[in-house]
């Protein structure tokens, strides 16, 4: 069963992919889910959300751990070996609360565990945080991505040193261009043809940037 709004979801609403094999656990948490404007997609066992996930990405999934066929731990397993799928946030619900149960979860790449029987308001507010989470770490990932294409697109060198002189990520292609490789373990003053007096006096000015109390 599949919202068919949630297919054609609004980028500002969240869509939440629900992977369980009863249908009961399905509809209260759906009910749940989007009454608080949520949209809901569903998967009812491992194999079904895989394939879900190859024409939808939800901003998170709420999986199942005990399911026929595949279990919500080789379910999650598969998810995280996907490059282009690793990143949405997974929370188990299960009835299988002991910590080992969890410490698996966790280590195979889950976010959070809510236990069942739940509580609605404790699942809204878990549900709520990993939202906000992934919200942050996707507009950090789009404003490097902005940053990095603004950088490469420069015509005048730019780059990134570290206080003893050498170059960090960031760098501008001009500057491979220049060098003639990417940077490595190369200083400044290595490739930037300056006498050996100016040399001097160019190593002391960035030491001096370094350590000025202005430097945050």
């Amino acid at each position: 069963m599949v919202e068919e709004e949630a297919m054609n979801k609004k980028e500002d609403i969240p869509l939440i992919l629900i992977c369980d094999d009863t249908p009961k656990n399905i509809q209260v948490l759906g009910t749940i889910l989007m009454e608080k404007g949520y949209h809901v997609t569903v998967a009812e066992d491992g194999t079904d959300c895989l394939k879900m996930l190859e024409t939808v990405k939800p901003d998170l999934i709420l999986l199942d751990i005990m399911m026929p066929t595949m279990d919500g731990y080789e379910t999650c397993e598969k998810i995280k070996e996907d490059p282009g799928k690793r990143d949405i946030p997974i929370i188990f619900l299960s009835a299988k609360n002991e910590i080992d149960d969890i410490v698996k979860g966790l280590s195979l790449g889950a976010v959070d565990f809510v236990s069942k029987p739940f509580n609605s308001i404790e699942l809204l507010q878990r549900v709520k945080t990993q939202l906000e989470i992934k919200r942050s770490k996707d507009i950090i990932f789009k404003q490097k991505a902005i940053l990095s294409t603004l950088i490469d697109n420069l015509e005048e060198g730019f780059f990134i040193f570290d206080k003893n002189g050498f170059i960090q990520e960031g760098y501008s292609k001009s500057v491979e261009d220049f060098i003639g490789k990417p940077p490595g373990e190369e200083k400044v003053e290595d490739f930037i043809p300056l006498s050996p007096s100016d040399r001097d006096l160019f190593k002391k000015w960035y030491i001096k940037v370094w350590t000025s109390k202005f430097l945050i």
